[in-house]
Order: C-alpha cells, then sequence, then structure tokens
C-alpha cells in the first residue's frame, strides 16, 4: 500500500502544533524528526504510520497520552491508502476517517537521494531530502504562491532550511583533517612500560565553525521574495547558532534578535514595524558601507560566509557599491550572491549593481524557489 497525502508535511507540522498547544513539547524540530523518519521507514498502513509518528513525537509520559488523545482527532479523514488490486488498477481503502476526499491525489512520495558524496577531507556528505506536499513544489517560483498555499510553502521552507543546517553543523563539529602525532600523550601513556614505546596518539585537529552573515534585500522590487528569504533565515538560524541576519533597503537594519523569537509570524510583525523602509527604495552601496562601519569589526573575518540577497538594483552611487565588495572581499572568506530573478531562462545581469559586484563574488546563484535555495546552500558548503 502506498500513502498519498497532498498536505503531508504542513500537516505533520500542524499536529505538532496542535500537541503544543496542549502542552506537549512538540516545536518544529519534532516536525523534522517525524518527516525523517517517514522518509526513512515504509508506512504501508495507517497502524505503520501511527507507530512511526508515536515513536518520534512524544518526549514523556504526559506526551505519550497526548498523543493518543489527540491523533484520531486530528488526522481523522486526513490520510487515504490505496491497495493494488489484480490487473493493475487501485482500488480505495478508507483507513481513517469517512466520506470520500475530493482534493485528489494527497502525497506521490516524500523524495530523498540515499546517494554519497566525498568532499575535500575525505569524508562522505548525505545530500538533504527536500519534503514535498506536492511532485512541483520544490521548483515553483516563490511568486506564483497564492494565499492558499502560504501554509504548505512556510512549514516546507522552514523545515528543508533546519534540514540543511543540520547537514552544516554535522561537518563543522565533526572532527575532521588528517591524523598528527600527539609525542606528548604517547610519551605519558607510555611511561608505564619503562620508555618503552607500544601505544601511539594521534590528534584531529577540530574544523572551526564558519560564521555566516546575511543581507536581504527588502525594498519593493524584492517584495515578492523576500518574506520566503526571511523564513528561510529564520529556519536555518534555530539550528546553526553562528548566523547573523540583516535587512536593507535604502538603509541596514540588524534582524537577528527578531528572528529569535519562538514564532515566525510574530517576527515578521515586529520586523515591519522595526524597519521603517521595508519594500522601498535600494541602495545597496550605501546600506554595505553601513554594515561595514557599524558592524564589521565584531562579524567579519577569514571564517566568515557572507550572503547578499538581492536583484541588483541600486538606485544609489554604484562606486560605493563597488567600493564595499572590494574591502568586504578582503576581509571575509567567501561572497555569495543570491538573485531571485536568475531563475528566469532569460536572465542576464546586466543591472548595474550586479556588475560591479559580481567580480568580488565566489557563488552566484538563484533564490526563486525552494529547490535553489537548497542547492545554493550545499554549494556554499562545498565552497569550504
Amino acid at each position: 500500500m502506498t500513502l498519498h497525502s497532498q498536505e503531508l508535511s504542513a500537516s505533520i507540522v500542524s499536529f505538532c502544533r496542535l500537541l503544543r498547544e496542549h502542552g506537549a513539547l512538540a516545536g518544529s524540530d519534532t516536525a523534522v524528526d517525524a518527516l525523517d523518519a517517514l522518509s526513512q521507514n515504509s508506512f504501508e498502513t495507517p497502524d505503520k504510520f501511527r507507530q512511526i509518528l508515536r515513536a518520534t513525537i512524544p518526549k514523556s509520559i504526559d506526551d505519550l497520552n497526548l498523543f493518543d488523545t489527540l491523533y484520531d482527532e486530528f488526522w481523522h479523514g486526513r490520510l487515504r491508502w490505496h491497495r493494488p488490486i489484480p490487473g493493475g488498477e487501485t482500488a480505495e481503502q478508507e483507513e481513517i476517517g469517512e466520506g470520500r476526499n475530493d482534493r485528489g491525489p494527497l502525497i506521490e512520495s516524500i523524495p530523498e537521494d540515499k546517494s554519497t558524496n566525498t568532499n575535500d577531507d575525505g569524508n562522505e556528505t548525505h545530500p538533504v531530502p527536500l519534503f514535498s506536499p506536492f511532485p512541483s513544489i520544490g521548483q515553483k517560483d516563490f511568486s506564483d504562491f497564492s494565499d492558499d498555499n502560504l501554509k504548505e510553502i512556510s512549514a516546507l521552507i522552514e523545515i528543508t532550511a533546519k534540514k540543511l543546517a543540520q547537514q552544516f553543523n554535522r561537518r563543522f563539529k565533526s572532527r575532521s583533517g588528517g591524523e598528527v602525532f600527539d609525542f606528548r600523550k604517547t610519551l605519558r601513556r607510555n611511561m608505564k612500560y619503562g620508555g618503552e614505546v607500544l601505544n601511539l596518539t594521534f590528534k584531529r585537529r577540530r574544523r572551526r565553525e564558519n560564521r555566516i552573515v546575511l543581507l536581504c534585500d527588502v525594498s519593493k522590487s524584492m517584495d515578492l521574495y523576500s518574506r520566503f528569504l526571511i523564513q528561510f533565515i529564520y529556519g536555518f538560524q534555530t539550528v546553526y547558532r553562528r548566523i547573523d541576519a540583516f535587512v536593507f533597503s535604502t538603509s541596514l537594519h540588524r534582524i537577528s534578535d527578531q528572528l529569535r523569537s519562538v514564532d515566525f509570524q510574530e517576527a515578521l510583525a515586529d520586523l515591519s514595524e522595526t524597519v521603517p523602509d521595508w519594500s522601498g527604495g535600494t541602495k545597496i552601496g550605501d546600506s554595505l558601507q553601513q554594515f561595514l562601519e557599524d558592524y564589521s569589526a565584531g562579524l567579519l573575518n577569514k571564517h566568515t560566509w557572507l550572503i547578499v540577497m538581492s536583484d541588483g538594483w541600486d538606485a544609489g552611487e554604484i562606486d560605493r557599491l563597488e567600493d564595499a565588495m572590494i574591502s568586504l572581499k578582503r576581509r571575509v572568506g567567501r561572497i555569495v550572491w543570491l538573485n531571485p530573478l536568475a531563475g528566469h531562462p532569460a536572465f542576464e545581469p546586466t543591472v548595474r549593481g550586479l556588475q560591479a559586484a559580481l567580480p568580488y563574488v565566489d557563488l552566484f546563484a538563484s533564490a526563486h524557489n525552494l529547490e535553489s535555495l537548497q542547492e545554493a546552500m550545499i554549494n556554499l558548503e562545498k565552497l569550504s
């Protein structure tokens, strides 16, 4: 049997929210864990689906009791299984809920690429699965989503961002690099043998976790994308702690504290009040210069990755933009420029702002949909 669900990812998030509202410890991380478990296990029957969630979501006896109390109430009518019958056709079988759901097939798959790649350190890296409530959501341009889709895409953006952040943490918190002979420790361990060296001891250098600084353009020309890009930042920074976020249009504003809010909608509402020039004009050069003057001393060094999310339209002085890029290039390890318009087949980087910035950029990529954001962040990791 195969589960079909149009809103599986969003439904898992909603179920965790329901549990949390009743006192359970079921946050967004719990939803990620549940989707991870579903992607790695076969759930051919409703009972198996319930068992996977029951083993993943509750964190205490009280949570378990809440899960048992609320499970049927929440999932009633949401799940539908199809069983194969002779001749290759499919007969519907209602396992949970009554009445026919006419919204179309629920889910076709939870895709996961289980192949592995090897990085420069010889470590295996695993591609992050992109959870999708319907097959093309990862490729759909952010500007094409209607209000009816906001719940689904918002849940997916947060889940994907956290999955990518977890991959970054695994890479940089693990011990990597070649083994180095530890003379002192070897000498101490072998003293009991009268100076005869019987056990050799080695040590590994710990890779330093890079700091990520994100500068997101929230000018009028970026209106269709800014909300989704900031939500991606919000999800990413909940897992990857060495991150600082800023928005800019005609001036620069630090938003790291707002994004540490428990709820993204609350953070977004707070931003609308604290950023007076949201959806205004664009002065990229002035904003970058302001960043250099006010924040570079504490944030920038060769272990910093600077990510600029902007379409490159600059109403200010282009010379100021180029001067800022030259200075940033000298101070940081990598500069990444994400442009939502770059996903268009006919795109060419002809605007003056991009032409001034691109010579100093290590990675230029699109950020027009969830798949492009995921690919850009994976490519950033490969630059390290």
